[in-house]
């Protein structure tokens, strides 16, 4: 009797090796200085967080235009992100401005290597990988140092966890009956 013949293995080596670039690319691109004017924001309200003398809720402590006189009450002022503030000026002591960016670097990453998770399976590796180098590269020019890049990280997880639990199995032979 003859040997089965084996599948070749450089298709799947080459699949490999591009979600190794792509992840080295993704890391690159959300790797530049953090110059923009709203990180200063962050952390002056991070540090008020720290030192008690900022609320996240009341009001807003860098703007004239909320406070209270003689004609108006003070503008309620909710700061959402106040947790990313707080981290990132708890952070840039320890790490320093370079930290944070390799940080911020190493979250899209992350969130990049998460998304390739969903839906890797041997027919459409290239696909994935193509589809997620488009949108490395549509959010690289979103990736500034602020709570988005947290949030995207959150988003893939979530994606990746209600992958793993079968919700989006739905195209992939199984009915949607069986889900349920």
């Amino acid at each position: 009797p003859a040997p089965a013949a084996q599948a070749p293995t450089w298709p799947f080596r080459v699949d490999w090796l591009l979600l190794g670039l792509l992840l080295v690319l993704s890391f690159f691109l959300a790797s530049f200085a953090a110059s923009n004017s709203d990180l200063w924001l962050h952390l002056a309200i991070g540090k008020g967080l720290s030192e008690g003398t900022v609320k996240p809720d009341g009001v807003d402590p860098y703007s004239v235009a909320t406070e209270a006189d003689g004609r108006k009450p003070a503008v309620f002022w909710v700061h959402q992100s106040w947790l990313f503030s707080w981290l990132a000026y708890q952070l840039l002591p320890l790490v320093g401005g370079g930290g944070l960016v390799v940080g911020k670097a190493l979250l899209f990453t992350a969130t990049i290597a998460l998304l390739c998770r969903i839906g890797w399976n041997e027919g459409n590796r290239l696909f994935v990988i193509i589809c997620l180098v488009m949108a490395a590269l549509a959010a690289s020019t979103r990736l500034l140092m602020q709570p988005i890049v947290v949030s995207l990280l959150f988003l893939s997880i979530t994606l990746f966890v209600l992958d793993r639990a079968g919700v989006f199995a739905h195209g992939r032979g199984q009915t949607a009956s069986a889900n349920t």
